[in-house]
């Protein structure tokens, strides 16, 4: 085999920079995301400043399945659909169990053991929110299910011969699109792995993948970033203001989003999930290296996953502090929360990820990560 030449190396290590710098931006676009999902996942913010809520809810998680969509797929790997099934799953699993066993301890339900754990089982085996907030209280778990749904969906159309692939790709795309809403609210639920969601979702996911892939990829500079997210913010902002005419709002958690039957409803929500995404990315691009933030994307999953268990334990104590907790009091104690939730989550994450065997057992980025964080954790299996 002949040596890349002179030229050849040169092009070789400008490829491969400029694929660690579109890397790099999703991460700390996924660092910007985490940040403002804890924000607005804290009550007694979102309860002083109602507004928020009705904003953020309609794209913040949204929004993570959108920048999954733009990351590179590949099923044809061996192992794929394990890797991606324990991936999501065993962190999901763990921490939902968590919450749930918390739940038992404490006695939040008067249900015996037995029934709470039957509403254990269903709400693993579907991971629909409105099943696992009745389980434990943890609603927001429903992320890591919907995500496998995506896999799921993209893996069985890849699944097809290669000639009919991108065909059968747009079919299920646009049908999602237009018509998932139309399953009805009592069989959503019922549903495994966020289908409807994901069905919902990969329309516009690809759409979005496609465009923010060409900004990435030509790699305009910070400043060519920076006019990106304002274009990008203002069509959200001009979105967002349509749908509060129209007193329209998107949660996904709650299947709560449009189909072909409001059209006009159903392109605006779309492009408002859309617009304020790709303002998240164009905004880290915008930002240069930003390693701190690069790492909180990187460390977005642990986040998410002990975010809401951090906040429940800081509200009670700001109740037990202040029992009115209202007005101002409530503000101070929502942005003091907050700032809490924050750095105690950025402090447990980086805690399971500098403590090896505990991030391949809580974390693992495949079957064979997760059986080498379950020996080191538990001897008596060597």
């Amino acid at each position: 085999m002949t040596q890349p030449g002179r030229g050849e190396k040169m092009a070789v290590k400008s490829d491969n920079s400029a694929t660690q710098r579109f890397f790099a931006t999703l991460d700390r676009a996924k660092g910007i995301l985490i940040v403002l999902i804890v924000f607005a996942h804290n009550t007694l913010v979102t309860q002083s400043w109602p507004d928020l809520r009705g904003f953020f809810y309609n794209w913040h998680v949204f929004a993570f399945l959108l920048l999954a969509l733009v990351m590179p797929f590949r099923s044809d790997k061996p192992g794929f659909l394990t890797t991606r099934f324990v991936r999501y799953y065993v962190p999901f699993i763990i921490f939902f169990t968590m919450t749930w066993a918390a739940m038992v301890v404490l006695g939040g339900t008067t249900a015996g053991l037995l029934d709470r754990f039957s509403e254990w089982a269903v709400a693993v085996l579907i991971g629909s929110a409105a099943l696992l907030d009745q389980a434990s209280g943890a609603r927001l778990f429903w992320f890591l299910p919907a995500l496998m749904g995506l896999v799921l969906i993209r893996w069985a159309i890849d699944q097809f011969h290669e000639t009919v692939r991108p065909m059968m790709l747009g079919l299920v795309a646009i049908a999602g699109f237009l018509f998932a809403g139309l399953i009805p609210d009592a069989v959503k639920q019922w549903l495994p792995f966020g289908i409807p969601i994901a069905l919902y979702a990969i329309g516009p996911g690809l759409v979005f993948a496609y465009l923010v892939t060409r900004a990435l990829r030509a790699d305009p500079g910070t400043a060519t970033f920076a006019l990106y997210a304002v274009l990008s913010a203002a069509v959200c902002g001009l979105l967002y203001a349509y749908s509060v005419s129209r007193g329209s709002a998107l949660v996904l958690a709650s299947f709560d989003f449009y189909d072909i039957r409001s059209p006009d409803l159903l392109l605006a929500h779309a492009g408002l999930a859309m617009s304020a995404a790709a303002t998240v990315v164009f905004a880290a691009g915008a930002m240069g290296e930003a390693r701190w933030l690069q790492w909180l994307g990187q460390a977005s999953l642990l986040i998410y996953l002990v975010h809401q268990i951090i906040f429940v334990g800081l509200r009670a104590v700001a109740f037990q502090v202040d029992p009115e907790l209202e007005g101002a009091s409530r503000q101070v104690a929502g942005i003091a929360t907050f700032v809490a939730t924050m750095a105690l989550s950025v402090a447990v994450a980086w805690l399971i990820q500098s403590r090896e065997a505990l991030n391949q057992l809580v974390a693992p980025r495949d079957w064979a990560d997760w059986t080498r964080g379950l020996d080191k954790l538990l001897p008596f299996r060597a």
